[in-house]
């Protein structure tokens, strides 16, 4: 839960009288602010540009330092939902709001001050409390054009988070690693896409991939799902705007909340054909070799490696396996590296007048620019190129059980295909904590509420009402504020707490369970 004050957790429990606070904020033309600072008392103005600080103590981001414009007196419903994307384990929040348009001036073209500003991608950032003590709920784009009403002169804006934005990139450039953990590659990740270290905050992942390659152009959010799904954690946006990584195992949760039959307002089963039972794991596993060639030309017949006299060419060559690593020719010269000879016609030619001015490595190909400074063409006839290979050293086919509830339920399989996932151990975990949630009717539950826009995406609740009673870890959060009314909707899973075993602190034999 969010952190708040003990009058805002009194009012929020409050099943009678609850003074209901929110408010939106647009940056119409997104210009910056750069004199924005975090909020001081007796020393900031009132409603000013300065910005009210996080119990988090979270550093001033980017999309802090718009200049926000307060639609408040114009809100009329405002909604923020954000749900866990199994098997992914990656959220993002989604936001609707509507204004009140009587006067066409969030219309475009309309000849208002804002009319030509009313654009897509306009930074926001919604917020809903009690009492005057607001939450922050999303910062996040207005996606596309408004819509706008005629008949009830409204306008009505969706918006994603800014993580959703980020989930669109391409990856700029080829990432190579090895002997990686999740949280290290998304750090690589994040970098390449221009984040700060500020910007996001990255516990230490479990899962260790032996090598990996990330070819620029893929899109950044396909390759952040797959790393997600090979370590079960879960990767997000907090209402405050930080991106945050939990690993897969955690502490024994107590209930951040407690529900019951005098604020639930209505209690129903969902999902209930979700059951997994049996869990099927295909991946290649690459290690990294030890230097040797990694591509080797015999046959000079082939016009791509002739360089025409005094000029340069690029040459690129195909590698059988991506590499992490690669050596630039020496010309004329062998050795225990590289080498590649130059002849023309058969007959040698002046190697000291051929050099490499530049290559690159693309993982499974590599270029070289060859400066040729005879006066006559060259052909390369042989070109050795040595590197250090990740080739395919296992090849996963991995399936896993439950025949209790296969019995039960007939086959419910869940197929992943996932060459991050590299190690039976690692398929084990996968599956392991993947039937222990899904293996049996869970009832998950949708469940609308006297909330708290306090609660946030997997949190647990404890739950009171006829038949469903236990405790739940919230899988999807909807807040919405309509007619000045606060209303919380949430789907929970069962949770079952758990306590895994920790060396040099758990009892052996004791009660904690082994980490799969």
């Amino acid at each position: 839960m969010q952190t708040v004050t003990p009058q805002f957790e009194s009012i929020a429990k409050d099943t009678n009288v609850r003074p209901i606070s929110y408010s939106g904020r647009v940056a119409w033309e997104k210009q910056f602010d750069d004199d924005v600072t975090f909020f001081t008392l007796d020393v900031s103005l009132l409603d000013g540009i300065d910005i009210l600080a996080p119990s988090e103590d979270n550093p001033i981001q980017e999309f802090d330092y718009y200049e926000y414009t307060n639609v408040d007196d114009r809100m009329q419903s405002l909604e923020v939902s954000r749900e866990l994307e199994f098997p992914f384990s990656v959220a993002s929040a989604i936001a609707d709001f509507t204004l009140e348009n009587h006067d066409d001036y969030y219309t475009p073209n309309s000849g208002s001050p804002v009319s030509p500003y009313v654009l897509p991608s306009r930074p926001v950032r919604l917020l809903m409390g009690f009492n005057n003590e607001l939450l922050q709920q999303m910062v996040g784009l207005t996606e596309g054009m408004p819509t706008i009403d005629e008949t009830s002169k409204t306008v009505s804006f969706h918006a994603m988070d800014w993580f959703s934005k980020l989930f669109t990139l391409k990856v700029p450039n080829i990432i190579s690693m090895q002997n990686a953990r999740t949280d290290e590659v998304l750090a690589e990740l994040f970098d390449a896409a221009g984040l700060l270290p500020t910007q996001y905050s990255l516990a230490k992942g479990r899962n260790v991939i032996k090598f990996l390659t990330i070819e620029a152009g893929l899109n950044l959010g396909n390759v952040i799902r797959q790393l997600m799904q090979a370590e079960m954690g879960q990767l997000f946006m907090d209402e405050q705007g930080v991106i945050r990584f939990l690993p897969r195992l955690e502490e024994v949760i107590t209930a951040d909340y407690t529900f019951n039959n005098e604020n639930i307002v209505d209690i129903k089963t969902i999902n209930v054909q979700n059951i997994i039972n049996v869990v099927e794991i295909n991946a290649s596993v690459r290690e990294v070799q030890q230097k040797q060639p990694i591509f080797t030309l015999a046959d000079y017949a082939n016009d791509d490696f002739v360089v025409p006299a005094s000029s340069s060419k690029d040459i690129f060559v195909a590698l059988d396996d991506p590499a992490l690593t690669a050596t630039e020719p020496t010309a004329g010269a062998s050795t225990t590296d590289s080498y590649y000879i130059a002849v023309n016609n058969d007959t040698e030619a002046a190697v000291g007048l051929v050099t490499i001015t530049s290559d690159f490595l693309f993982t499974d190909s590599y270029r070289m620019t060859v400066a040729n400074a005879n006066a006559f063409d060259i052909r390369l006839s042989e070109l050795v190129v040595w590197g250090e290979p990740a080739k395919i050293v296992d090849t996963i086919n991995y399936v896993r059980r439950d025949e209790d509830s296969i019995t039960k339920y007939e086959e419910r399989v869940l197929t992943i295909n996932n060459d991050f996932i590299q190690s039976i151990d690692a398929c084990d975990s996968f599956a392991l904590m993947t039937l222990d949630s899904y293996a049996e009717y869970s009832g998950d539950v949708e469940i609308t509420v006297r909330g708290t826009p306090a609660l946030q995406l997997g949190d647990i609740i404890d739950v009171t009402k006829d038949t469903f009673t236990g405790e739940y870890r919230v899988t999807k959060i909807v807040n919405k504020i309509v007619s000045k009314e606060f209303g919380q909707v949430l789907n929970g899973r069962r949770y079952t707490p758990r306590s895994w075993f920790i060396l040099d602190q758990s009892v052996l034999d004791g009660t904690d369970l082994l980490a799969p």
